[in-house]
């Protein structure tokens, strides 16, 4: 699969860094959508299920990047398996 092929969703739990995640991410959005072309970044608020989102995602995406701490991963690789 080339890169052209490839679509990415990142999942960014706005909970995490002590709640400065979605900052972080709000203010490189341009940056990375030139990185990564086909991307959709999914800002995931408290009342969320990371897990529902990250399976819902794989569905549709080549690539879920799970922007958070090891809870946000966790929760990442359940939705997907």
């Amino acid at each position: 699969m080339s890169l052209s092929e490839s679509s990415y969703c990142f999942l960014i739990n706005c909970l995490s860094n002590s709640s400065r995640a979605e900052s972080f991410f709000k203010e490189r959005e341009n940056y990375l959508e030139n990185l990564f072309p086909d991307s959709e970044f999914i800002y995931i608020q408290p009342q969320d299920s990371i897990k529902d989102i990250a399976k819902a995602k794989a569905e549709s995406f080549t690539h879920i990047i799970a922007c958070g701490g090891d809870g946000t991963v966790n929760r990442v690789a359940n939705g997907i398996i």
